[in-house]
């Protein structure tokens, strides 16, 4: 429901926010805007270089988590492990409902970019798939290697999870059946880092800051209100993400901050690494008409 009524706001808010110059009330309707001054997209992403860059760490990523993991011998745990004061506040906690609410928070927030940007590229018209693409290969890198570094942590660490230490006898029925499956999977000595906040705060980050790039030149009331909603809402899932993390017995603190760290770096640097710096455009002149008061002829141009 938060998704939904988020992305009708958005929508509204951007709605008011217009892509080019307004135009005057004796304007003709039908008039062409001028082609190729502006490129299609802020953020200069090829499919020939990112694709197999976001393709390639997002495959990699989910076969190590989703394959390998399953293939890993059960260490043994630790009789004293070492735990600073934040982590021992969910030590040997467990709850099967905060961990499934972790996984239906990070599918939505998994969505949102996709809703937010494509009610952005909506008005371009002629430009919309373009736009999208290049907005979808520009998330998908930093997710891809987002997770592709998050996996490697964990193989490294190997630091068991807070369920791991959870006694199954203080539950009953389904929950207890629940923590003994999860005890028994491999992935219950992979909390370090955590991958569902990376994740998310990668998410969050990546598309907040590819609709800042989008709209920073507008300067108007919608798309400033457009932006700030994105980053509220964005940063609100990951927030929610990270906190069923922690009463799931997922993660300890420690891991849910090292994964936030880790997704905000690439769900900054990677948009960043693709911003199209600022050039002097080359001189176009051409010869239009003027309407308005004054009729005629104007001539008008880049320099």
């Amino acid at each position: 429901m938060w998704l939904t009524v988020q992305s009708f706001v958005v929508a509204a808010v951007l709605a008011q926010a217009p892509t080019g110059s307004s135009e005057g009330p004796d304007e003709a309707p039908n008039e062409e805007p001028v082609a190729d001054l502006e490129p299609v997209h802020p953020a200069n992403a090829r499919w020939a270089v990112d694709g197999p860059i976001a393709l390639g760490s997002l495959a990699v990523g989910f076969t190590m988590q989703l394959w390998v993991t399953k293939q890993l011998p059960l260490d043994p745990l630790p009789t004293r492990p070492a735990l600073g004061g934040f982590d021992r506040s969910v030590h040997a906690r467990y709850s099967k409902r905060a961990s499934l609410g972790a996984e239906v928070l990070q599918i939505s927030g998994g969505l949102l970019p996709f809703l937010v940007h494509t009610i952005e590229a909506a008005p371009h018209r002629g430009r919309v798939l373009a736009r999208l693409s290049r907005d979808f290969l520009i998330y998908e890198e930093a997710a891809g290697l987002t997770l592709l570094t998050g996996e490697i942590i964990k193989y490294a660490a190997r630091r068991p999870r807070p369920l791991a230490y959870a006694n199954p006898d203080d539950y009953s029925g389904a929950e207890r059946e629940a923590l003994i499956e999860a005890q028994a999977d491999p992935a219950s000595r992979q909390s370090f880092v955590s991958s569902h906040t990376a994740l998310m705060v990668a998410a969050a980050v990546a598309s907040s800051t590819l609709l800042t790039i989008k709209l920073r030149g507008r300067g108007t009331k919608g798309a400033k209100a457009a932006i700030a909603l994105t980053w509220i809402g964005a940063s609100g899932i990951a927030v929610g993400t990270a906190a069923l993390v922690l009463v799931g017995g997922q993660a300890y603190p420690s891991d849910v901050i090292a994964g936030a760290s880790l997704g905000a770096a690439f769900g900054a640097a990677v948009p960043l690494a693709h911003l199209r710096p600022k050039k002097p455009g080359r001189a176009t002149v051409r010869l239009g008409p003027l309407y308005g008061p004054t009729r005629g002829a104007a001539i008008m141009g880049r320099f």
